[in-house]
């Protein structure tokens, strides 16, 4: 039978590693939010890229309100799971600090 060797991890570790792991699912929401900006930018033809002066055409003829309904309706969607994702980690933290010994303030 193969033998999985588990370092020791302290408690301190261990909420330390929580938290670093909540700031990171935070970045990643973040470039999330930031791709959704992105594709309503481009959606109203407003995105310019960078070095670009003109905003990218969107295949070639511009966005109906067809386009933008359908748009409005994914980013509200990817918000509303994000914003899902947000209480959870809210939760984590609130629970981490609930844990944490935070020393008095000098």
């Amino acid at each position: 039978m193969p033998r999985i060797e588990i370092p020791t991890v302290t408690e301190e570790n261990a909420l330390a590693n929580i938290v670093a792991s909540i700031a990171l699912e935070e970045a990643a929401l973040a470039h999330i939010i930031n791709a959704e900006g992105e594709k309503i930018q481009r959606v109203v033809g407003t995105f310019v890229p960078e070095g670009e002066t003109e905003p990218l055409p969107i295949g070639g003829t511009p966005a109906d309100a067809e386009d933008m309904q359908a748009i409005n309706t994914t980013v509200g969607d990817m918000m509303e799971t994000i914003s899902n994702i947000e209480a959870s980690l809210h939760n984590k933290l609130r629970t981490v600090l609930a844990v944490l010994v935070v020393p008095p303030a000098a």
